[in-house]
């Protein structure tokens, strides 16, 4: 009997979901791909864009702030992929 529950206990601690720490990387592509669903609201809601306001329509820092967004929206789509087929 306590043969079996020894053998229980280890499974259990084999099939435990491992925890993964969030990486200043990944709060830095959350925090950016927030402001740019911010953004995208503003101009959708109130036909305001805060980038274009802040930086200068189509300007070449305005350019890379859209360019920015996008690629910490590719990493997010990465990340959470990643760790929805982890978590399986």
């Amino acid at each position: 009997m306590a043969l079996i529950e020894k053998q229980t206990t280890a499974s259990n601690t084999v099939a435990a979901p491992s925890t993964s720490k969030t990486s200043p990387l990944d709060w830095l592509a959350v925090a950016l791909v927030v402001i740019g669903g911010l953004n995208w609201g503003l101009v959708g809601l109130f036909d305001f864009d805060l980038v274009a306001f802040l930086f200068g329509a189509m300007t070449g820092v305005a350019r890379a702030a859209y360019v920015v967004v996008a690629i910490a929206a590719l990493y997010a789509i990465f990340s959470f992929t990643k760790l929805a087929a982890s978590r399986r």
